[in-house]
């Protein structure tokens, strides 16, 4: 063909087109999958996102794509704050529940949340001789109880 006699669009090359493509784009599509859905050939959706307007209009379209998600990301968050206050009143509420294992969940919730440790159970299994393990630190019970598992067999 000569440079007369050149093809015209058919309708698919509009700014319209040209638009939708560098949205995708900025939102992460590939080229090929971006041609795919606009139905159109790789080769175009990589000049139109190589040509110096293209670049400025995905620079744009980039930018404004960052301001969405930044706007919905502080809305998210603004919301989610509103929740965590009303979440922590349900853990509140529930210390009063007539429940008493509903109550103890909601203490060992709300001590967690704030930072106090939490004690750990640790079973001894001794032979009944009369031993006081009362007299023994936690570190020592559980020393005891792991040389128990071993003398029996088990794996801790």
């Amino acid at each position: 063909m000569t440079a007369g006699k050149r093809r015209k669009p058919q309708g698919t090359h509009t700014p319209d087109r040209r638009d939708a493509a560098m949205v995708m784009l900025a939102e992460g599509n590939t080229v090929a999958a971006t041609a795919r859905a606009l139905k159109m050939r790789e080769n175009t959706i990589r000049d139109w996102r190589d040509s110096p307007a293209g670049q400025k209009h995905l620079s744009t379209a980039r930018q404004a794509r960052a301001e969405h998600v930044a706007g919905a990301a502080k809305r998210a968050r603004a919301v989610l704050d509103e929740a965590a206050v009303r979440a922590a009143q349900v853990l509140v509420d529930g210390l009063d529940a007539k429940a008493p294992n509903v109550r103890v969940r909601a203490a060992r919730e709300v001590l967690g949340r704030v930072g106090v440790p939490m004690l750990t159970e640790s079973r001894v299994t001794v032979a009944d001789d009369g031993a006081d393990l009362s007299r023994l630190s936690l570190d020592e019970l559980k020393l005891l109880d792991e040389l128990n598992r071993k003398a029996r067999g088990e794996t801790s």
